[in-house]
Parts: C-alpha cells; structure tokens; sequence
C-alpha cells in the first residue's frame, strides 16, 4: 500500500508509470465511467439514487465546471448567482457557530528528544483552543496519541502528511518516531 502517491506533470516518464493519475475516471470495480456530449462540451455521466441526475461539464477554452442539477421529477434545480437555491418549506433556520476559531492563532515546530519515547506536540497549548492541526515534516512516519503513545498505539501519520484535530487546551496530545530529532509543525486556533 502506497502512503503517498508523488505525481509530476512536467516528467513524461512520471506520468507513464503513474497509476492512471488524472488519465481516467473508474468505477470501484474498475470500469470506465462514460461520458456525454453537452453543448460541444464533455459531461460526466452520474446517476444518483431517486432519479436525481448530476451532470458536471468541463471547458478546456474557459476552464469552468457548469452542472445541471435536476429534482426527482426532472425539474431543474434553479441557482442565483452560481449558488443553488434552496427553499426551507417549514421551520425557522437559525445558524450558532461555536466551534469558530476567532480568539487566537499559534505555530510552531517541535523536535522529537529522544527515539521511541512520547514526547508533547505543544509544550503550552493555547487558552481555549478548539483545533489543533500537525504536520509531520520528515521522512518517517510518525504516531500521535494519548500520554506515553507507542508506535504500536498511536494514530500513524506518514511522512508529509497532516492530521486535524478538535481538541482543547486540556487534553494531552503526545506524538513518538524511531527517529530523534523527528521534525513536525503545528498550528493552534482557538
């Protein structure tokens, strides 16, 4: 299993041995999707359950995905101003966005002390912070967890990968690598 699929566009032999990247749109069991002509322009065939159809249209001349969006009885879905128009035919529609970060924002880096013991991701986390996200900035993988993780009980995370976490300024959030020194980012909102 491939932990992270490297695509270059600019080397022909990158493209070659790719794995179909960009090249082709399957099915899970490996069929080719189809597709139909809009207008002189290419539209993905999709049939979504209950008789809705999507279609998605790509112009290589403008580079704009237009759709077509129709109900169950093949009435169009009407839009204004490129959003969809949606009518809440009863009820009241409130919206409350606690989970807003819009106190406070910290990053910084930290580098792993000693191979194979945990160690804080954030020495001090930041008041009242609602996410926290880490990037792993080396070249192995690296396990996130509760006080005292191990790599056999952590959350792996591959080399240049990220992980977002809703997590609060009280919960203890420790990361552990094969490597010291192992470098890694992080950045708090609260």
């Amino acid at each position: 299993m491939k932990d992270q699929l490297t695509f270059d566009t600019t080397d022909a032999n990158t493209i070659a041995d790719s794995d179909n990247v960009g090249a082709f749109l399957r099915t899970s069991d490996g069929t080719l999707l189809t597709h139909t002509d809009v207008s002189g322009k290419k539209a993905l065939d999709v049939r979504i359950a209950e008789g809705i159809d999507v279609g998605v249209s790509f112009s290589a001349a403008d580079s704009s995905v237009e759709s077509w969006l129709h109900d169950g009885t093949g009435t169009a879905i009407t839009s204004t101003g490129g959003a969809i128009d949606v009518n809440i035919a009863s009820g009241t529609l409130s919206i409350n966005d606690a989970a807003l970060a819009d106190t406070a924002i910290a990053s910084g880096a930290t580098s792993l002390a000693v191979a194979d013991t945990a160690q804080d991701i954030v020495a001090s986390p930041l008041a009242n912070r609602k996410y926290l996200h880490v990037y792993n900035n080396d070249n192995r993988k690296m396990y996130i967890g509760q006080t005292g993780v191990s790599s056999s009980t952590g959350f792996p995370v591959s080399p240049g990968a990220y992980m977002e976490l809703r997590a609060g300024a009280s919960i203890d959030i420790e990361f552990v690598s094969a490597k010291a020194t192992h470098d890694l980012r992080y950045l708090e909102l609260s």
